[in-house]
């Protein structure tokens, strides 16, 4: 069994994987190429990753692993907060290129088809979180269908993102935010 990969080690590989990501996409991740940039062996990173696909996933879930599922106490302070999260996220790389090559990549590779999946569902997850909360809380309308509802959430982020790189304003965010509340949430 391999010894744990240390924390600068493991920081050094997910770095050199993102920018590589941010600079050509995902099929610019080679087991070369991040060794060179992070200064890891190849040998260690063959020992704690069994593909570039897997590389990738961490690399990605950890990107995102700041966003989480805030806990507010109402659906529109927990969206507020996990769009500025996402915001400040958006601010630090070009999330536009990544998720085209991401996109781009799990249409052509079946083992990164699986990675996608996995990503999507985590990427949702502290969605479902919150949105989950919210219906328990007596929040949201009885007819609201969770999948929809995260659907909903994401579309005009991922829209704005996709079609204009552009991460929506606080302004706008706030604009959006209004709007998903009154779709979703029983009138107060």
């Amino acid at each position: 069994m391999a010894r744990p990969l240390s924390d600068t080690a493991r920081r050094a590989l997910i770095d050199a994987t993102l920018i590589l990501i941010a600079e050509g996409g995902p099929d610019r991740v080679t087991v070369d190429e991040v060794a060179r940039r992070s200064g890891v062996a190849k040998t260690t990173l063959y020992r704690h990753f069994d593909s570039s696909a897997d590389l990738l996933h961490t690399a990605l879930t950890n990107l995102r692993s700041d966003i989480g599922a805030p806990d507010t106490g109402s659906l529109r302070g927990d969206l507020t907060e996990m769009i500025q999260r996402f915001r400040h996220l958006a601010d630090t790389m070009s999330l536009r290129d990544i998720m085209i090559g991401v996109l781009n990549r799990s249409l052509k590779d079946d083992e990164f088809s699986s990675v996608h999946q996995r990503l999507r569902d985590e990427r949702t997850d502290p969605i479902r979180e919150v949105l989950t909360r919210a219906a328990e809380r007596g929040e949201l309308r009885n007819d609201v269908n969770i999948d929809t509802a995260i659907a909903l959430v994401e579309g005009p982020f991922i829209v704005r993102q996709m079609m204009d790189d552009v991460i929506p304003g606080p302004t706008e965010a706030d604009a959006i935010v209004d709007l998903i509340v009154r779709a979703l949430c029983t009138p107060r």
